[in-house]
């Protein structure tokens, strides 16, 4: 990949405005490279190999994602039998997401700014193929329809899942960028 420097000139900035995680990485390392004193760099680094596993796959694994994906199909109620169980797995994945357990060394204002990242990435996902469509992704969601399914699922990972575990203040956060990051969205598309 040629790396072009003018995109350093905007350092973070275009960091944070690319999608394609191996692109983030070359010009990531790049930058390291040029900048090695740069001590929020390399917290950076450490950031991005948390939410992202780039060696040894075809396409890079966000691992965010992953998280949010199983946390949007997690029972917020589940019943006694399950609930150790549940807690188990609910708590893995918000540890994934960088919420429960974080990496002190981390400053919240990076992780801040992956959740941020992480938020835009998802949304784009929700607006394409089967997530924006019904009837066995046959036919498309009407726009109100899949506004309302977008709110639930960041209401259920940022706020249902958490009071049943008892972790509100923790996903607080997360959940206050994911709202943010959707409200601009919706806004600047009306």
């Amino acid at each position: 990949m040629e790396i072009k420097e003018e995109h350093f000139t905007d350092w973070p900035r275009f960091f944070y405005e690319t999608e394609d995680a191996k692109t983030r990485e070359a010009y990531l390392l790049a930058y390291i490279e040029k900048h090695p004193d740069a001590e929020e760099e390399s917290l950076r680094r450490t950031l991005f190999y948390e939410r992202y596993t780039t060696t040894g796959t075809k396409k890079p694994i966000d691992h965010y994602m992953e998280a949010f994906l199983m946390l949007k199909m997690t029972d917020a109620k589940p019943n006694f039998l399950t609930r150790k169980a549940v807690k188990r797995d609910v708590d893995e994945y918000y540890h994934t997401l960088g919420i429960l357990n974080a990496d002190p060394a981390i400053p919240l204002s990076l992780r801040n700014a992956e959740w941020t990242h992480f938020t835009k990435c998802y949304l784009k996902t929700c607006h394409t193929g089967a997530y924006s469509a019904t009837i066995f992704g046959m036919l498309p969601m009407k726009d109100e329809n899949l506004q309302k399914k977008i709110v639930a699922d960041i209401e259920h990972v940022g706020l249902l899942l958490p009071e049943a575990f008892d972790i509100v203040s923790l996903c607080k956060p997360f959940y206050d960028i994911m709202s943010t990051v959707y409200r601009d969205a919706e806004q600047a598309s009306s």
